[in-house]
């Protein structure tokens, strides 16, 4: 039985698209796979840069987030959001990264995590701009690690509580207090920047 008209037009194009793409690799269409690497790999790479804070490292593990998605797409349920079970992965990833002590601190090259949609032209301000980019890069990378994902999740991936929750658990309330929390600490770390 087929879902009414009204309902399917609520769920958005993106999502239609993930879910034909797991129904499509299910049946054995590998290419189906390589469209949510496309549409999803740089949201799931940049997390995972931002969590290890190490270009090579955040590549490896994006990777492993897909190789680990394919593998376990059997179990993945429609009704979720394909978007947030490859976040979820990736952050379980990242954790377990951090934790075995793997972290190298400044090896982000000269890729900038957050770089201005629309650079300044006067070149003091450019460099104004890129310094206090660096610094809250430097500061986000010195949150510990719940609060930094809370963060990033909520004011860099521009997920909503309930969207969170999906990716790393918890209660919403909990959640609410890790990014207040950070943002704390970051003011704190930053000064008058």
């Amino acid at each position: 039985m087929s879902r009414p008209r009204a309902a399917r037009e609520e769920i958005p194009e993106s999502e239609l698209l993930d879910r034909q793409a797991v129904e499509w690799s299910l049946a054995g269409d590998r290419e189906a796979f390589a469209q949510v690497v496309v549409r999803h790999g740089p949201s799931v790479h940049a997390l995972c840069m931002r969590m290890v804070r190490n270009t090579a490292v955040a590549e490896e593990l994006a990777q492993e987030t897909f190789a680990k998605g394919f593998a376990a797409l059997a179990s993945f349920r429609q009704d979720a959001q394909l978007r947030h079970w490859l976040l979820r992965i990736a952050v379980n990833l990242c954790r377990d990264h951090l934790k075995a002590g793997e972290r190298r601190e400044g090896a982000l090259d000269d890729e900038d995590l957050f770089s201005p949609v629309d650079p300044d032209p006067d070149p003091e301000r450019r460099v104004a701009g890129r310094q206090a980019v660096r610094a809250l890069e430097e500061a986000i990378g010195k949150l510990p690690e719940k609060y930094r994902e809370a963060f990033l999740l909520k004011h860099v991936e521009d997920l909503s509580y309930e969207e969170i929750q999906a990716v790393v658990g918890g209660q919403i309330p909990m959640l609410k207090v890790r990014v207040f929390r950070a943002r704390e600490m970051l003011r704190k770390l930053l000064g008058d920047e």
